[in-house]
């Protein structure tokens, strides 16, 4: 069994107690954690750099409720020359034959190029649009200034009224309000 786990190209481990002690860790585990000794020893003691992220906690809790957690590209500062990570992150309670959680299933995926990927994509998606609003904006703004318009409204009893547009919209915000009085448009 442990054979199967070791050849996962995801990362195990296998805590046990309420002091989340390894008993088991395979080769993907020691990548992301930055190949450290941890069989025999804590999370606490073999990750101190992860106090204040809300792992710990996050064991006491599965090993206390038997309730899993599950998260995916969920950060974590590590202390390596590669700085952050994100990964996907499973913790299933282990059981005794009675039912009482003995121990916590630790397993996932290392998916920081992923997560990097879609970040990266999404800020160049952010500023494409950007750059394709401002440019549909300018072209929209010289086109208005191309359509000087004269708006003549002849009103019965009161004479001609002109005035100058600059947009080619407030034409057709004059026609829908004209309320049945003559407009005539000279272009």
């Amino acid at each position: 069994q442990r054979t199967s786990l070791e050849q996962m190209p995801g990362f195990v481990a296998i805590l046990s107690g309420p002091e989340h002690r390894f008993e088991f860790g395979n080769e993907a585990y020691g990548e992301i954690s930055g190949q450290r000794d941890f069989l025999g020893r804590t999370v606490r003691e073999v990750f101190p750099d992860i106090a204040g992220q809300g792992f710990y906690e996050l064991l006491d809790r599965v090993y206390a409720t038997g309730e899993p957690f599950r998260a995916r590209g969920m950060p974590v500062h590590l202390d390596r020359p590669d700085g952050d990570r994100f990964i996907d992150l499973v913790y299933d309670p282990i059981r005794d034959e009675a039912g009482a959680v003995v121990g916590i299933f630790a397993g996932g995926y290392d998916v920081t190029d992923m997560v990097r990927a879609r970040q990266a994509l999404t800020a160049a998606n952010a500023q494409l649009e950007t750059r394709v609003a401002g440019a549909v904006a300018d072209e929209s703004e010289k086109k208005a200034m191309r359509f000087e318009t004269t708006i003549v409204l002849i009103r019965p009893k009161s004479g001609v009224t002109r005035s100058t547009a600059r947009k080619a919209f407030f034409m057709k915000l004059l026609l829908s309000q004209s309320n049945g009085r003559s407009v005539v448009i000279k272009l």
